[in-house]
């Protein structure tokens, strides 16, 4: 084995094995096997489970290939530091594996300290300077993107929200203010478009014949709006209240009871009198939807099938979840 211990330079390819090397090291080809060094690198390195010491970290101008390097701080000044990928010199650093397992992570960056933070990516300044950014390996645009000017830019995919009841919060952006009442949620925690089957019923007797047609419907938060058509329906045999079933989402439970009205049209559906105004309600807490006929505001009665063919109706409105 040959050693220097006070600034020695080795010119051949030489090997360090567990020993301890002290202040500056210049190195040409050299391997350094288990070593801790305390002092300067300087050369071309390669080796296995290295330990550089806080001390020897600033003054590491060159590493070739480097298995298992230890280090508890690294800084990387205005200098191309490239790992298997000689064609790009104009980015700073690049850490890159070969591995082929799925479920592996090529990189890890591991803060084990809880009560600390973890990684900080500081660059740019404004909307055409990119500060952090993923990207496939295939592709030559960015997958997602943080501009230096806050904006969050995901350019292919869906953002996704893997937690229920959790979502996007605007708790800082409540302007303007509301001048009554409160406003103390401010997430917005789902967001769903679909469809649904209405059944439509009798409150004596169903229709014969099922009547059903596919409602559409957008859930926003707790808000569901919902839209149902049915168009040259046959309700011969229904009798009693109209009624329809069939929600995609259980009415908020309300105490006092609430009822949401919707909007309603109808041709040859129902009967009701001349002097009353066909309405229609989302009933507390249940996925039904009633129809009344209303005169002024003193009284209501249900409002009731006139089954025949050639029957249209129309319902749309929101309730709350």
């Amino acid at each position: 084995m040959v050693s220097k211990t006070n600034g020695g330079t080795f010119a051949g390819a030489v090997t360090f094995s567990a020993g301890l090397v002290a202040n500056t090291v210049d190195i040409n080809g050299g391997t350094i096997d288990g070593a801790t060094i305390t002092g300067n690198i300087v050369g071309n390195a390669s080796g296995t489970a290295a330990t550089v010491t806080t001390a020897a970290q600033p003054a590491i101008t060159s590493v070739g290939t480097l298995t298992a390097l230890n280090s508890d701080s690294m800084i990387i000044g205005d200098t191309d530091m490239t790992a298997g990928h000689s064609a790009i010199v104009a980015d700073r650093l690049h850490i890159e594996s070969d591995s082929t397992t799925a479920a592996q992570f090529n990189t890890v960056i591991n803060n084990t300290n809880i009560t600390h933070n973890g990684l900080l990516v500081q660059a740019g300044n404004t909307s055409t300077e990119t500060s952090f950014a993923v990207r496939k390996y295939s592709l030559t645009s960015d997958l997602f993107a943080v501009k230096g000017d806050g904006d969050v830019t995901v350019n292919t995919g869906n953002l996704v929200i893997g937690t229920a009841g959790k979502g996007i919060t605007f708790s800082s952006t409540n302007t303007p203010a509301q001048s009554a009442g409160t406003g103390s949620h401010n997430t917005l925690d789902d967001y769903e478009e679909g469809t649904f089957t209405a059944t439509l019923l009798g409150g004596t007797s169903n229709p014969t014949t099922a009547v059903t047609t596919a409602g559409r419907y957008t859930k926003t938060g707790n808000v569901v709006n919902i839209s149902i058509t049915y168009a040259n329906a046959n309700t011969a045999g229904a009798s009693g209240q109209v009624k329809v079933t069939g929600l995609p989402f259980t009415a908020m439970t309300n105490s006092p009871e609430v009822r949401y009205p919707l909007a309603n049209g109808m041709y040859s559906g129902g009967a009701w009198d001349t002097d009353r105004t066909p309405i229609t309600i989302v009933e507390n807490s249940s996925t039904l939807i009633n129809f009344f006929q209303m005169r002024g505001s003193s009284s209501w009665t249900e409002l009731t099938h006139n089954a025949t063919s050639g029957v249209y109706m129309w319902v749309n409105g929101h309730y709350f979840v």
